[in-house]
């Protein structure tokens, strides 16, 4: 009986790591759905109006390597990837002020450089509009390839008044909340 035990804890608890690092922490929701990996949560909403779902992916707040001067000081942002048909990636700032972008009609462009695991750097297109908190990246697919193959990325932000900070995104875990929350796959707009 303690060895039928044994196997049934063995199998049910391999069935939720998903081959994964076991220092991850995973939860799922009642249909085996991952809910939380590692420092990603889901969070599901309904408009109400349109009566549409959407899923949204979230990291926990991204502190940079050095703190920036106020007003800025508490902005630390949180990566999003949102999921109605089609998928979306930003990052939401509580404020932000960029520097060394280029002006285009309504918004500004920024490069931002990406240090990846093999220590290869890498530059982004991102835009961020006019007085908004939401750093969009304007390729979601490259930025989705690299999160998912790489454990940590640095990314760099030009801060007006602060200068060069550097933010840490812990990527594991993120490849399996998509997976397990799109299983039959997801694309981006861009």
């Amino acid at each position: 009986m303690k060895k039928i035990i044994w196997i049934f804890l063995v199998l049910f608890t391999s069935k939720f790591t998903f081959g994964i690092d076991n220092n991850l922490d995973i939860q799922v929701d009642s249909n085996g759905t991952i809910t939380n990996a590692g420092q990603w949560y889901r969070n599901i909403d309904k408009d109400e109006f349109d009566g549409q779902q959407r899923t949204s992916i979230l990291s926990k707040k991204i502190s940079p390597n050095k703190p920036l001067s106020f007003p800025m000081e508490n902005t630390d942002p949180v990566f999003v990837i949102q999921c109605i048909e089609k998928c979306r990636m930003w990052l939401y700032f509580k404020e932000v002020i960029l520097t060394g972008g280029v002006l285009d009609d309504d918004y500004e462009v920024h490069y931002i450089r990406i240090k990846l695991d093999s220590g290869k750097i890498i530059t982004l297109k991102t835009t961020l509009r006019y007085g908004s908190k939401y750093l969009n990246f304007s390729s979601g697919s490259k930025m989705n390839k690299y999160m998912r193959k790489n454990n940590e990325l640095l990314l760099e932000f030009n801060h007006y008044g602060d200068g060069r900070r550097f933010y840490k995104l812990d990527t594991k875990g993120f490849k399996e909340i998509m997976d397990s929350n799109f299983p039959k796959g997801y694309r981006f707009y861009y």
